[in-house]
């Protein structure tokens, strides 16, 4: 490999390293007393991670789970837990509505109810379809936005039935319809119904040879199913975007009007194909980081959006 290859691929690595520390301490001096101590305890240290607070409290964080959890608690006040439903209502930064979701250390709940990322998505009156919808938050925000109809699709057995149960709390049943499929290349697959999924577990790697049988189905067939020219599509699947994209033909690709992704292994060829299909393509640069969920490999991975023109 040519030197200068390697250069810029090291040079790439430490300066979004080194972006993804800045942005982490920004976000945890609001939390923490002492955020650099605590992020190199985290870094090069097994949990439980003692942690001193900004308002002079200890906390023992068990893991990071935990953490992304008692931070979102302490940075948003108007937020608590239901002890009836097991659930944390999450009131809104745009209207000042309440979402009800359980299990809140899974999803994204922060690019959907705290950033709202997916504003950029016009859904009001679409047909939405939402590519790992984990446990209904983004489908969920779909619906509060005035979508006409989002199908999700949730490989995982585990996040599925969240998702079903966030979506009928938050009395969505009629709108959000939740597939307990996974997208990209069209075949089958078998999980493991009893594994607890997360927002960056991969489904090549948690198969079981006598788990729960899942099918996976291609855009094509999602989208002939759907019978709509004019679809919304989000996709965040940890990875199937290659499979799902790349060998999907501009014809199906062009039944959507809008889509936003986040990638998770650089975004050229993607972007390449979105843009020879005859879409307007905006990305992020990469961000280096290893996968929390243990089967995760070292990701280079960011956002992109497309209209199609």
């Amino acid at each position: 490999m040519p030197k200068n290859v390697l250069e810029n691929a090291y040079s790439l690595i430490i300066s979004s390293a080194v972006k993804r520390v800045v942005a982490g301490f920004r976000d945890n001096r609001k939390f923490l007393k002492y955020p650099l101590l605590s992020m190199i305890k985290m870094a090069f240290f097994k949990a439980p991670w003692n942690m001193r607070l900004k308002d002079g409290s200890q906390k023992s964080i068990k893991d990071y789970n935990e953490f992304f959890r008692e931070r979102f608690k302490y940075l948003h006040k108007d937020s608590y837990l239901d002890d009836a439903s097991g659930s944390y209502i999450i009131k809104r930064n745009k209207d000042g509505k309440l979402v009800k979701l359980k299990l809140l250390n899974n999803g994204d709940i922060f690019r959907a109810f705290v950033n709202e990322d997916y504003s950029w998505l016009p859904v009001n009156g679409q047909i939405v379809l939402d590519v790992g919808c984990s446990i209904g938050d983004s489908s969920i925000f779909s619906a509060m936005e005035g979508a006409e109809k989002v199908y999700a699709y949730e490989p995982f057995p585990y996040s599925f039935q969240m998702a079903k149960y966030n979506v009928e709390q938050n009395g969505y049943g009629n709108v959000i319809e939740i597939i307990n499929e996974g997208v990209g290349k069209s075949g089958e697959i078998s999980i493991d119904p009893n594994f607890i999924s997360t927002n960056s577990s991969k489904l090549l790697a948690h198969t079981s040879p006598n788990g729960l049988k899942v099918r996976v189905k291609s855009l094509n067939e999602i989208v002939e199913k759907i019978g709509s020219s004019t679809i919304v599509m989000k996709m965040d699947c940890e990875g199937c975007e290659y499979d799902a994209i790349l060998k999907e033909s501009c014809e199906t690709l062009r039944r959507f009007s809008y889509i936003q992704m986040e990638y998770h292994h650089g975004y050229l060829n993607i972007k390449r194909k979105l843009e020879q299909c005859g879409f307007k393509v905006e990305y992020t640069k990469p961000i280096y980081m290893k996968g929390r969920d243990t089967s995760s490999s070292v990701l280079l991975y960011g956002y992109i959006k497309a209209a199609r023109v």
